[in-house]
């Protein structure tokens, strides 16, 4: 009978029930002679039936890079603003106040202490810096349209998101990691796609070029060159760490960016995922162009092409429109039975599921194979090290053991993870030296700056000694 209420057992709730009345519980059991583990059931149904009876907490998260500020050199990411404020939308569709719904800052997730709190993961990637395992037990998690980007996992990370399965993944790439670990999963998609449909205005004739490849400007249509704005999605960070009105501040700009593409695009053109997907939801033709098509994209292709520079010459211009009406339901409609403790809907799960894998795929980590299919095949014959070990370190990786499979990875470099990267020691950079006679594989793009300046001291020659393999697009 207990397992039938372990998510009970695992909430603090019944923890300070049952300290509250524990010494009673077992002075009664011990004079009345009665087994305890047949009280412990009643309590645990009492529990149960209380708690289901009171008015559940809530609460999302606010992507804030605290400390780690300091090495987002590139900017605040507009897409992690847009996706953590849109669980608002989503719980005004399942009827919750937001009124009732705590903001908690996404570097605090493993160390929060208020009240008990129902989270959506969305936003934020799981297991990096920002959302290290496991949570606060104080949070339970609702992983839906969540996504990875590192493999350094531990069995114990592991264990804590099969307490929680099954989870939600936003693409392919996460979803196959799940199950290669025994984690039940399903593909849920960006929840971005289930913005509402802009209303249309003849003011909407703008072009917006969103983080797009310099190599692109050649390719615009004459007739298009004086209606497009180029803008980014990285947006300039002054301080070296983030408060929580700091991380409130760039969430809105976030917001007003987004509604600036709703009244005022005609076609959106980028490599942003979060610039794609909620324009092709609300009804604003897109295009997707890319440095390198990465892992993340493993689910936005179902519904756009993906043009990297070899294929410049062939974009259509119209871009592409979807009707999205019953993707938009399903998203609004699991979420709701999620939040609300509702039983799982396996078969909405599985219908979602065998919607994005029936695809036609991209060619991910196109960046990556063409640059090492560039490089003299002699310099992979010795160790090499790889410097970062995010989702460009992991695309790097697997680019390297397909392409040189006789290639043997020495160590790995980064300044905040530790640990192991595949087996071989995590070292600092200046570590570097001691792998002097090794290939460098520069896999990182916000550190691009600091890297590269290092190298240089160190007398390195791209192409020889280094290759520098990062992108905006991870």
């Amino acid at each position: 009978m207990l397992i039938e209420y372990k998510d009970v057992l695992d909430s603090s709730f019944l923890e300070n029930t049952v300290t509250f009345l524990f010494r009673e519980v077992i002075e009664c059991c011990i004079a009345k002679c009665v087994k305890i583990v047949d009280v412990l059931e009643i309590l645990v149904l009492y529990c149960y039936n209380k708690r289901k009876s009171e008015k559940m907490k809530y609460g999302r998260i606010i992507c804030n890079y605290d400390i780690y500020a300091k090495s987002a050199v590139a900017g605040y990411n507009v897409g992690d603003g847009v996706q953590t404020n849109f669980v608002d939308y989503l719980y005004k569709q399942a009827g919750i106040d937001l009124d009732e719904v705590v903001i908690v800052d996404s570097c605090d997730l493993t160390t929060y202490s208020g009240e008990p709190l129902t989270v959506p993961i969305i936003g934020i990637p799981i297991g990096n810096l920002l959302g290290a395992l496991p949570f606060s037990p104080n949070i339970k998690p609702i992983f839906f349209s969540s996504h990875i980007n590192t493999s350094r996992f531990s069995e114990a990370d592991f264990d804590y998101l099969r307490r929680y399965e099954p989870i939600g993944c936003r693409d392919e790439y996460t979803y196959k990691q799940m199950l290669e670990n025994n984690i039940e999963a399903y593909i849920s998609g960006c929840v971005t796609m289930a913005l509402p449909v802009r209303k249309k205005n003849r003011n909407q004739n703008k072009i917006f070029f969103v983080d797009t490849p310099d190599s692109l400007d050649e390719y615009v249509p004459i007739d298009q060159i004086d209606k497009y704005e180029k803008i980014s999605h990285l947006l300039p960070m002054e301080k070296h760490t983030m408060t929580h009105k700091d991380a409130i501040d760039f969430e809105q700009k976030s917001i007003n960016l987004l509604e600036r593409y709703q009244k005022e695009a005609g076609l959106v053109v980028s490599s942003r995922i979060h610039a794609l997907a909620p324009c092709l939801a609300m009804g604003i033709p897109a295009i997707a162009v890319v440095e390198n098509c990465s892992y993340r994209f493993s689910w936005i292709d179902k519904f756009i092409k993906i043009y990297t520079p070899d294929q410049l010459g062939s974009i259509d211009w119209k871009g592409v429109t979807i009707e999205a009406d019953e993707l938009r339901d399903n998203i609004i409609e699991l979420f709701t039975k999620l939040i609300q403790e509702q039983p799982d809907d396996e078969k909405l799960m599985k219908r979602m599921t065998e919607f994005y894998l029936s695809r036609e795929k991209a060619v991910y980590g196109s960046h990556y194979i063409r640059k090492l299919n560039e490089l003299n095949p002699e310099t992979m014959k010795n160790n090499y090290v790889i410097w970062g070990c995010g989702l460009i370190g992991e695309s790097s990786y697997k680019a390297i053991c397909d392409i040189f499979p006789d290639a043997h990875l020495a160590a790995a470099i980064d300044t905040h993870a530790e640990g192991t990267f595949h087996d071989v020691p995590i070292v600092k950079p200046d570590k570097l030296h001691e792998y002097d006679d090794c290939f460098i594989v520069v896999a990182n793009y916000s550190g691009k700056d600091a890297c590269l300046n290092t190298l240089k001291q160190m007398n390195k020659v791209d192409n020889i000694d280094y290759i520098f393999m990062g992108t905006q697009n991870g």
